[in-house]
């Protein structure tokens, strides 16, 4: 009984401290709009709250990635690249001018952005989302791009299941 009680104290502890912290976002010194935003954090005075995070997504070399972030009370959203070591951010309207061949189109929203050739120079580098807002600007968490040459690895027979059976949005690489 008192093993159990420590365990479940030890946990109690454990997840108050994961509630209470959230980790702050820094780009580095490439981009000034982005330095020392803070992650979206819950709130109801009309702040931004980042309620959908952009997931990783791992593509073949020239191929298609999606990206999506959504937020409450944003005025606006803005999509950046930003490398694997944080050192170096780009608008990623501007990363065409960077990454040589990639095409960048956004839903009418903004909220969703796909990325077409993406070249294997793009690998290991993130994706985020800053929304702007009345108290302020919000960044999601950064999502990682992982760029293969081999279509022959697991990830890409799940794919191909998903699409066979209707789960898979192949035009926008993406899943319904």
């Amino acid at each position: 009984m008192k093993k159990l009680l420590r365990i479940s104290i030890v946990l109690a502890i454990c997840l108050s401290f994961c509630l209470c912290s959230v980790p702050a976002f820094a780009a580095g010194n490439a981009s000034s709009d982005l330095d020392g935003l803070g992650l979206g954090t819950a709130n109801f005075n009309g702040d931004v709250y980042v309620y959908k995070d952009p997931f990783g997504e791992r593509v073949e070399e020239n191929g298609k990635a999606c990206f999506i972030a959504k937020a409450a009370n944003a005025t606006d959203v803005t999509w950046y690249v930003q490398s694997a070591d944080g050192a170096t951010a780009y608008k990623l309207d501007e990363a065409s001018d960077t990454f040589s061949g990639l095409e960048v189109t956004y839903n009418s929203s903004k909220t969703e952005v796909y990325l077409r050739n993406v070249p294997s120079s793009m690998d290991g580098w993130k994706l985020l989302a800053k929304f702007d807002g009345q108290n302020g600007p919000v960044c999601s968490r950064a999502a990682e791009l992982k760029v293969v040459s081999n279509v022959n690895d697991p990830l890409w027979s799940t794919i191909n299941w998903l699409q066979i059976n209707g789960f898979w949005d192949w035009e926008n690489n993406c899943v319904k």
